[in-house]
């Protein structure tokens, strides 16, 4: 274990551990408001949280220092979360050095949350409520939302554990807390919000059955396993038979597993059954290895947060190998140890790391295993609407439908390029719900490398059907509104890229096929100033519009170099800069533009 920490990781920790519960401050009247609301209104940029400025929120990118009352109930519920992970950093602190203070923090700051719980009113998004189930998310107490409930239960039973193992928990201190916190959130929130498969309800049921292992309590461990819409309902259920969470979202695929993997620690660490779906969370884990890049990036459709990779979420591969005898998991995370990219920390709930080094790495020895991850080729996930071509140069990554709603975003046939290791384009998935940029450009067609319609949106979140897919060849057809079905095919060597988007329409439309470089792109014709027509869903984020004539446009990103040619014809072509993520960041945006019912580009790809 002393491979995995150092004292550059045990100072940090305790600089923050110290620095928190020295002078920790919170009061049951507080309302905790909506973590997606920190985030700066015109640029997304998430906003500084503060110990010292509850009352002021600056923005990093641009500079703006919030006052409005949802950002400061928004601070509160940061707060909160603070305390919960300073809880389990605090545990190890403990359990590495035995300094009594580190048990203390722990002990004083439950001890007050057990206190006053009954005293935090029960509310949505810091407003009071009397509906337990309003919304997906739920209500909570303590937290702005039953999610968020469940989140925090799940952590502080992980630091309960810890210090369990050291069997310095007293007997009366864990049943006041249990009767004065855990049982008032479960038996008063948390059991009568488990009403549909979402990754929401797989964090309620993992804080209910964690308590009730940790505890011995067989209702609560029953209460993951009855009714309608168990633990392995969820899975069976919610995991696409590719091995991925079905809302379509790669972040949301690896949130569901973090509660998942904490329950089924819990299960086998106190003697309880998980049920028949124990092998989904190894296989969602190995199937998350091969939709990476070759570098380790992960793709980002739907709703989640821009530029994660592998590092983001090893803790997870961590996690894991709690609950599984897996040599392939250990493979992957010695693969991820060799990445150079860094880690990708979340605006949310980001699990403590030194450097790359995960919190969770220190429950074990380390790592060391001579089994190496299968290489990634060409794979098609028909059940969750994406493929991945690869080759030695080209990774391209395609989304082609839905399977519903929920965290959908109206992008289909988008898709996300790296050539040569370099991200040439990505999808920029969003900032915080709460966000203006968030829900005026991120979530709009206009956002993707797809067709906006109209100067609009896509409206259908059905599935796409697969036409053809080979290792280098990819064709898929989806309808995105009523009487309108786009066809995408892709077609990759080690030297080209050929693109042939195809509409077929029973009215007439306007086609806006966009395709958005995370770097330079220019041409050699004339270019005059333009507007593109429309001024919503995103269109009124785009800026310096020029019209041009050409047809071929030189690209460059870091050290590749590529040429795109369009070889269909079109009414109009523009030249652009549109919103990266932050929106202070633009990128290079190209638009052809064609009238009619029916519409074909094809543009090819020199690399």
């Amino acid at each position: 274990m002393e491979n995995y920490y150092n004292k550059g990781m045990l100072k940090d920790m305790e600089k923050d551990v110290v620095e928190f519960f020295e002078t920790f401050n919170d009061d049951p009247a507080k309302f905790a408001g909506y973590g997606h609301n920190y985030f700066c209104e015109e640029d997304g940029g998430r906003l500084l949280f503060r110990l010292d400025s509850p009352e002021g929120h600056e923005c990093p990118v641009c500079g703006h220092v919030y006052t409005e009352k949802k950002f400061t109930t928004t601070w509160v519920y940061l707060y909160r979360i603070r305390a919960v992970m300073e809880m389990m950093k605090s545990a190890y602190l403990y359990k590495i050095t035995k300094e009594t203070r580190y048990l203390n923090y722990i002990t004083d700051t439950l001890m007050f949350y057990a206190e006053n719980y009954k005293d935090f009113a029960v509310h949505k998004l810091g407003v009071p409520t009397t509906n337990l189930n309003e919304g997906t998310s739920g209500a909570g107490r303590m937290m702005p939302q039953g999610l968020n409930e469940s989140m925090a239960i799940v952590k502080i039973l992980l630091a309960l554990d810890v210090l369990n193992d050291e069997k310095v928990l007293e007997p009366e201190f864990l049943q006041f807390v249990k009767d004065n916190f855990f049982a008032p959130a479960i038996d008063g929130l948390l059991a009568h919000q488990i009403n549909e498969i979402h990754n929401i309800k797989c964090w309620v049921l993992s804080a209910i059955g964690m308590a009730g292992a940790f505890f011995n309590e067989d209702r609560w461990v029953n209460l993951i396993h009855t009714g309608g819409y168990s633990i392995t309902k969820q899975l069976k259920e919610g995991v696409t038979s590719d091995d991925f969470w079905y809302e379509g979202s790669i972040h949301y695929n690896f949130f569901t597993l973090e509660g998942v993997l904490s329950l089924m620690y819990f299960c086998k660490k106190y003697g309880r059954e998980f049920g028949e779906a124990f092998d989904i969370p190894r296989r969602m884990l190995l199937a998350s290895y091969d939709y990476a890049f070759e570098n380790g990036m992960l793709p980002s459709p739907n709703d989640g947060w821009p530029n994660i990779s592998l590092n983001t979420y090893a803790f997870q591969y961590y996690m894991a190998l709690d609950v599984y005898e897996d040599e392939t998991l250990k493979a992957i995370i010695q693969e991820i140890n060799t990445y150079t990219i860094g880690r990708q920390s979340l605006p949310l709930w980001d699990p403590y790391h030194f450097g790359n080094i995960p919190l969770e790495a220190l429950s074990g020895p380390p790592v060391h295993t001579a089994a190496k991850p299968k290489k990634r080729g060409s794979i098609l996930y028909p059940s969750s609407n994406f493929a991945f071509l690869r080759n030695n140069r080209v990774n391209l990554f395609l989304k082609y439908g839905h399977n519903g709603p929920s965290h959908a975003h109206p992008d289909k046939m988008t898709f996300d390029l790296m050539v040569d290791n370099v991200v040439m384009t990505r999808d920029l998935a969003n900032a915080g719900y709460g966000s203006k940029i968030c829900n005026e450009w991120h979530r709009m067609t206009a956002a993707h490398n797809t067709v906006a319609i109209d100067g609009g949106n896509h409206t259908d979140t059905n599935l796409g059907q697969v036409l053809h897919f080979s290792e280098n060849e990819v064709s898929v057809k989806a309808d995105v509104r009523e009487g309108i079905t786009f066809s995408r095919k892709f077609t990759i060597t080690e030297t080209e890229i050929t693109d042939e988007f195809t509409i077929n329409s029973e009215t007439d439309h306007t086609w806006d096929y966009f395709l958005h470089i995370d770097g330079e792109m220019d041409c050699c014709c004339e270019k005059n100033p333009a507007d593109l027509s429309y001024g919503a869903n995103g269109y009124q984020h785009i800026k310096n519009v020029t019209k041009i004539g050409c047809k071929t446009f030189d690209i460059s990103v870091k050290d590749v170099k590529c040429e795109i040619t369009v070889l269909s014809d079109h009414d109009e072509a523009f030249l652009c800069e549109t919103p990266d993520n932050p929106a202070t960041r633009y990128r290079k945006t190209l638009v052809l533009r064609k009238r009619g019912k029916c519409a074909e580009f094809k543009v090819k790809w020199k690399i």
